[in-house]
């Protein structure tokens, strides 16, 4: 179900709004045919796009498992979550799972497949969430579509709807890796996006009271097999992989 949420006005002495009323625009227009839009820039590596998404789903709740003591009782907040595609594959692991989008015709797409999640759209800076209300708080390839001057305005609000005790995971395209690249120019949507490096994000966190406590590098392999998957966990500490989560936490 999506619910209507009145969010707090943006802080006018920030710029920005434009910009997150063009995504919001943006994934609206692009809602209906996004699944298809996705599946053909990344035809070349000869995976679906669900794989990627059990993939970063399933790393998720490793890390989450790494760094918390009790998944059942575990709330958690998606947060660009679009059609629901990460969220649905974790709901059974964990307490609670919620999704928020700026986009309400992504979040339209999420409620026709019947996901069992509330969906709630918001303004792209303030989640309607009380402070320190989740667990762990996730964003998957949301920051590249937020302006490289605002990124660090949309962590701090991840930070605020995230306990001191859980953990905010950022999951992004690398870099450095050459078919990662290559899927966002392939890509519509991502056209003219800034990719997000991982020590842009160890700078936001020394900036805004985040500490980093790890990042895995994952989909070096484009195979399904649990070969691959095992050989993936022992080399994630290398920057090798198409994506990396950064997992990070309030510092004490």
């Amino acid at each position: 179900m999506v619910i209507e949420a009145d969010c707090p006005a943006a802080d006018s002495r920030l710029s920005g709004s434009e910009v997150h009323h063009l995504a919001m625009e943006q994934f609206d227009e692009v809602a209906s045919s996004y699944g298809q839009l996705v599946e053909n820039s990344i035809s070349f590596a000869g995976q679906d796009h669900d794989f990627y998404v059990r993939v970063k789903a399933q790393l998720i709740v490793r890390l989450a498992a790494r760094h918390l003591k009790d998944l059942a009782g575990t709330r958690v907040l998606d947060v660009g979550c679009g059609a629901g595609d990460v969220a649905k594959h974790l709901i059974a692991q964990f307490g609670t799972v919620l999704g928020a989008d700026v986009s309400h015709a992504m979040l339209h797409q999420a409620a026709r497949a019947t996901l069992p999640l509330p969906l709630l759209q918001f303004d792209g800076f303030s989640l309607p969430f009380p402070s320190a209300c989740f667990d762990v708080v996730y964003a998957v390839n949301v920051f590249h579509h937020v302006a490289p001057l605002e990124r660090e305005r949309l962590l701090l609000e991840l930070k605020r709807v995230c306990s001191p005790a859980g953990i905010i995971i950022i999951a992004e395209h690398n870099p450095f890796n050459p078919l990662a690249r290559l899927a966002v120019a392939r890509c519509p949507f991502d056209d003219g996006v800034v990719l997000v490096r991982w020590s842009s994000i160890r700078k936001m966190c020394s900036q805004i009271g985040l500490c980093p406590l790890s990042i895995d590098y994952t989909l070096i392999f484009p195979f399904d097999q649990q070969l691959f998957r095992r050989v993936e966990e022992r080399l994630a500490h290398l920057a090798l992989g198409a994506q990396y989560l950064a997992v990070l936490r309030q510092n004490s």
